[in-house]
């Protein structure tokens, strides 16, 4: 008899261990998605808390870890596991994300603007033109660190317009690894191209905004394009979800119909200045959503090359 308990013992450690295909000693795909919502309520915490942040946040995880009975080494052995099957990993961020949502509404918190926008018609005077997925999950590897995209334009597109890309970021890191880039550009009808790149840092709302140089306002708009690259970090983990993510298109005022009709400029390459040089004048230029808030956040820009790229990027449509 007790050798017959021991042979079922013996079963259930072995089925327990296979869950779904999940070697022993991972969270399972339940688990995993309980942890990342605690883990992301304990940081909204941490940074509300007086004090120094890193050492709140510190306390915060370690006592949700201790509230699923989880150590570090039993996290970071899931996180290397889900991280390899990227597919399933996106999809426990997907309801992460979206429990959080459900919490967030559940108090009373309003969605971000972001919402506003993705409530917009694709035509019109101001519209959202993104026509892909909303979302997107980086991982710490070669092959899904970066999200890239292009979107090609159309008839509704006026010499002028000018954009904004706006999504939210959730962070899940460790030892500081909270830092992601972004990098939007526009390929004009004459092939110039002009872009501009922004820092991304920490959970929340961004903006990166794109104004037409008075030097192309000629100009239509070919396609957009962009990415977003997050760093491998050889001492330290971070993976990042990028959440309603919309391409906000708004027309100039005062474009006439000859300017729409007139000859292209000759082909040139454009790097926006950090003096202001390329961003255009907002008294003759209809006011983007962030510009009617007065809120203005510092422009950064990059310098465009045309190289062939050092390794190929995975488009998303």
């Amino acid at each position: 008899m007790r050798r017959i308990l021991l042979i079922l013992s013996a079963v259930v450690l072995v089925f327990d261990s296979c869950r779904d295909g999940i070697p022993g000693g991972v969270l399972s795909r339940g688990e995993m998605e309980d942890v990342l919502v605690d883990y992301h309520l304990a940081e909204a915490m941490a940074e509300q808390m007086p004090g120094d942040r890193d050492e709140n946040t510190y306390l915060m995880v370690e006592a949700v870890l201790r509230k699923h009975n989880v150590t570090r080494a039993e996290l970071d052995s899931s996180l290397v596991y889900w991280c390899r099957n990227s597919e399933k990993f996106k999809d426990i961020y997907l309801n992460v994300y979206k429990r959080l949502d459900v919490m967030a509404q559940d108090v009373g918190v309003e969605h971000q603007e972001q919402s506003m926008y993705s409530n917009l018609k694709t035509e019109g005077d101001t519209a959202n033109v993104w026509t892909l997925k909303t979302h997107a999950l980086l991982l710490p590897n070669e092959l899904d660190n970066i999200y890239a995209f292009t979107l090609d334009s159309d008839t509704t597109y006026h010499p002028a317009d000018n954009l904004m890309w706006a999504f939210e970021t959730l962070f899940f890191s460790a030892y500081g690894a909270d830092e992601a880039y972004a990098l939007l550009c526009v390929t004009f009808e004459n092939d110039s191209i002009a872009g501009v790149s922004q820092r991304l840092g920490g959970n929340g709302p961004h903006e990166v905004r794109f104004a037409c140089p008075e030097k192309f306002r000629k100009h239509r708009i070919r396609n957009i394009s962009g990415n977003i690259y997050l760093p491998i970090y050889k001492d330290g983990f971070g993976c990042l979800a990028v959440n309603r993510m919309v391409m906000v298109r708004y027309h100039r005022k005062g474009v006439t119909e000859s300017e729409k009709g007139e000859a292209f400029l000759p082909d040139t390459l454009l790097s926006l200045k950090a003096s202001g040089k390329g961003v255009v004048d907002s008294a003759n230029v209809r006011l983007a959503p962030h510009d009617i808030r007065g809120d203005r956040a510092k422009q950064h820009t990059i310098d465009i090359v045309k190289e062939k790229p050092i390794r190929a990027i995975r488009r998303h449509r």
